[in-house]
């Protein structure tokens, strides 16, 4: 059983799984398969890539060794959703393995048929992440995936040899000179759920719009707005005014849509997950 807390997290989460499917299909749609699909990675890889370097940046500034262990585990910028189970294999500065056995994107995306598209986020997000992070000295692997129907796991493994990269990038990322690398005299807090959800559905949202307008001009503009609509008809929402016309900056870039806060909804909007972003 989970508490009142713990599913309105899932509902939070569940909103970006509709979010990214509905965008998703309206851009293979409108813009083609091929085409779409090239759309849909290019946005995923780019808000993997804010991630990383993002979290690179930060260990950069606090003074903290920069190395995978620290991606993964310290002052993380991403959050679980409390239906995620997983076990980690290797937890080393050079080397992560992990296995994920229920993943709530997955589920969501099985269940409305679209675990291609799924596929997408989950072969481009953190292999984007770990490179950017690694300055592309490091790699991650799929080797099983949930949107897959003969797989069910998901098996990440990521690495980063000191052999792949500058002395001083190995000295940032592996010194064992305490004084070096001795970071905040407090532990950096790692992002709740609510602000990792958030931040999370901002940027993919933000670089879909970015790639399609980039690849497809007006046609990709459109197919944006169209599955704003859906998404927000999903959710039992509607926008005040049409979707596109507003701008706005988040995660330093420029989009066209409506903030939250101008979203009206109906029925019952905690359990589409639209409060609180």
């Amino acid at each position: 059983m989970y508490t009142y807390h713990e599913i309105k997290l899932q509902n939070k989460q569940d909103a970006f799984s509709a979010m990214y499917m509905h965008l998703s299909r309206s851009i293979q749609e409108l813009c083609g398969v091929r085409t779409g699909e090239g759309v849909i990675r290019k946005a995923v890889r780019c808000a993997g890539a804010d991630s990383g370097l993002a979290q690179l940046q930060k260990f950069r500034r606090m003074n903290m060794r920069t190395n995978l262990h620290s991606l993964c585990h310290c002052a993380s910028d991403l959050a679980d959703d409390p239906r995620v189970r997983k076990r980690r294999i290797a937890d080393e500065e050079d080397r992560q393995i992990w296995e994920v056995y229920t993943c709530p994107l997955a589920d969501y995306w099985r269940r409305n048929r679209c675990e291609k598209l799924g596929s997408f986020y989950c072969e481009e997000f953190q292999r984007a992440r770990v490179a950017a992070f690694t300055e592309n000295a490091g790699q991650l692997n799929l080797s099983k995936k949930l949107t897959r129907p003969e797989d069910n796991f998901c098996c990440f493994a990521a690495f980063f040899r000191e052999a792949n990269m500058p002395p001083a990038r190995a000295r940032e990322a592996f010194s064992r000179d305490d004084a070096a690398c001795a970071g905040p005299k407090e532990p950096l807090a790692a992002a709740g759920f609510d602000e990792s959800i958030r931040n999370l559905t901002i940027s993919i949202y933000c670089r879909l719009y970015e790639s399609a307008e980039e690849r497809c001009g007006g046609e990709g503009v459109c197919a944006i707005s169209l599955g704003l609509r859906a998404w927000a008809g999903r959710c039992g929402c509607r926008p005040l005014i049409p979707c596109g016309r507003w701008m706005r900056r988040s995660c330093g870039r420029i989009s066209r849509f409506p903030p939250a806060d101008r979203l009206t909804t109906s029925g019952n909007s905690t359990q589409a997950g639209t409060q609180g972003f």
